[in-house]
């Protein structure tokens, strides 16, 4: 058992900490995922003479890990994680934006020069140890003696620290600019009423929105090029020319497996490329290569879905994904997009069944395997109809109890259709819950 410390008061706090969790995940061959704590707030700790301006509190977790590297091997690797995200040089009390700590190994007891385990002030640092005792209640900290040691547990808590409602786990917003979507057909065609909605999501702190101007629902109509690119082009001028939007730095993703619009769509502020039939256009992944978009590759047997075309009975749908996850990644690396910019998407509903829906959600942690951030859309879909024949408009409540499930499994990003309800139930839960696990 290895847990890490991280924390970060500099800059996009959340964002630190998921690049280094993605770092840490992008390695399996040097270390192990396993476990994620819940995010905790502290003040900084300064010494009396410290800049004002050095007072910015912390965002903090815990990662529980496995990994055979000996010890200082580990910590090179976590340092180096440090600086290829952007830590700056700054003084040992100053601000960081990102620090990653090694506070325990199993059992083990050992000082050098580079390294202290159990890290030095482990006991007296809450933003430390709160975290830790999220992961591993029952570790103890080693003392001479048996009458001296005591579980992580059993620490005082300073009431300086305390648990944040900041989730990893990140909500992107479906916005449908088309008449014919299963759920929200012709709700956002007209730009202003796309406007408002995706303020008031930003407002609610949705940051993530994904733009589909083509439905891909079984039966849907094929857009040409120029369709596409007509249908989106007034929203895509409403979104990148509102200040607000500007000042709540809205990332605008384009759901589209068309080259053509895609490269349009970047040159014209898009951040993500969502592409349901997984970059099997070698253009598409150019595209996302040259611009450094986030790129979401999605399984898929057949876009728009085709019900006559499923993933035999028979076959483990788990080892499927997984198997198509790996050699998807390797083709996409090999063209140019980097592990980092990469998202996998095991696409619910496009040649699954319903029971083969329903494994992939119960066996979701293994996605992590692949190494990559992973993305479900999961909102308003029809397998959700065995819980009760609603339309799909009203399957929002089994949307947003899948969503604290597939949190709770580790999923990056949860892409529905109503997000501030979503938001509602991921606090909920973090409030009444622990660990987030997200590895088997």
């Amino acid at each position: 058992m290895i847990i890490l410390g991280m924390g970060s008061n500099c800059g996009d706090r959340l964002s630190f900490l998921r690049r280094a969790i993605q770092r840490l995940k992008s390695a399996p061959e040097k270390i192990q995922v396993q476990g994620i704590s819940p995010i905790y707030e502290s003040p900084a700790l300064l010494l009396p003479n410290s800049p004002p301006h050095w007072d910015r509190p912390y965002l903090n977790l815990a990662v529980l890990c496995s990994s055979s590297l000996p010890s200082i091997d580990l910590l090179k690797f976590v340092k180096k994680i440090e600086t290829d995200i952007g830590r700056q040089k700054r003084g040992r009390w100053a601000p960081r934006e990102i620090d990653v700590d090694i506070l325990a190994r199993d059992s083990e007891v050992f000082t050098t020069e580079e390294l202290t385990l159990p890290h030095a002030g482990l006991d007296q640092r809450p933003f430390a140890y709160l975290p830790f005792s999220d992961l591993a209640p029952e570790w103890e900290l080693p003392h001479p003696g048996p009458h001296h040691r005591r579980r992580i547990s059993e620490l005082r808590v300073d009431s300086s620290t305390h648990r944040s409602n900041l989730t990893l786990t990140e909500l992107v917003g479906i916005l449908n600019i088309t008449p014919d979507s299963f759920s929200d057909g012709g709700r956002h065609q007209c730009p202003q009423a796309a406007l408002e909605t995706a303020r008031n999501w930003s407002q609610q702190g949705i940051r993530i929105l994904d733009l589909g101007a083509e439905s891909t629902r079984p039966g849907a109509t094929t857009l040409t090029p120029r369709e596409e690119r007509n249908r989106l082009e007034p929203l895509l001028e409403a979104l990148t020319g509102d200040s607000e939007l500007k000042e709540n730095h809205l990332i605008l993703s384009l759901d589209s497996r068309n080259p053509e619009v895609a490269d349009w769509a970047v040159s014209r502020g898009v951040h993500w490329i969502n592409d349901v039939s997984g970059f099997e256009n070698k253009e598409m992944a150019r595209i996302a290569a040259n611009s450094g978009a986030t790129t979401v590759f999605m399984h898929s047997l057949s876009v728009p879905s085709r019900k006559d075309l499923m993933i035999p009975e028979g076959i483990d749908p788990i080892d499927l994904l997984l198997k198509w996850g790996d050699q998807k990644i390797r083709s996409l690396l090999e063209l140019g997009i980097s592990r980092e910019q990469l998202v996998f998407d095991p696409g619910l509903g496009f040649g699954k069944t319903q029971t083969q829906n329903w494994e992939i959600i119960r066996h979701f942690r293994r996605f992590h395997e692949l190494g990559v951030k992973t993305l479900v859309g999961h909102s308003r879909k029809s397998f959700l109809s065995v819980l009760g024949n609603f339309p799909a408009h009203l399957r929002d409540p089994e949307t947003a109890i899948l969503s604290v499930d597939l949190y709770e499994k580790g999923a990056d990003y949860l892409r529905v259709h109503d997000p501030i309800l979503n938001a509602r139930s991921l606090k909920t839960w973090s409030h009444a819950n622990g660990v987030i696990r997200c590895q088997i």
